[in-house]
């Protein structure tokens, strides 16, 4: 005995029971099953602009750049020319890495 099940009823219940992941890949790659890119469980993190101070100096903190595979040494040298400031890449827990620029620059890199 088979039952018959709507098209739309299907695609709902998918939706409901699939698993969020996301893969990032560069835009000149082809195909996603390179090994340059990976398929990673959960939402797409967010790129985090934090503005602190630091040893009574104001600095911009870029954090979590590291997923979207972005060139650090081409992201500084943009945020030198840009702001005309400092601009350093800071490595964290061997892996994870973030950007520091010198002074007040959340309107520039937003």
């Amino acid at each position: 005995m088979t039952k018959e099940v709507r098209k739309d009823a299907v695609f709902k219940n998918l939706a409901n029971y699939a698993t969020l992941c996301h893969t990032v890949a560069l835009a000149d790659q082809l195909t996603l099953t390179d090994k340059k890119s990976k398929i990673v469980k959960g939402a797409v993190p967010k790129i985090m602009v934090i503005s602190m101070k630091h040893m009574n100096k104001k600095i911009t903190v870029i954090h979590s750049c590291d997923t979207f595979m972005l060139d650090f040494n081409e992201m500084c040298s943009y945020f030198r020319n840009k702001c005309q400031c400092s601009v350093s890449i800071s490595v964290y827990q061997g892996h994870k890495s973030s950007v520091q620029i010198q002074g007040n620059q959340i309107e520039v890199v937003e």
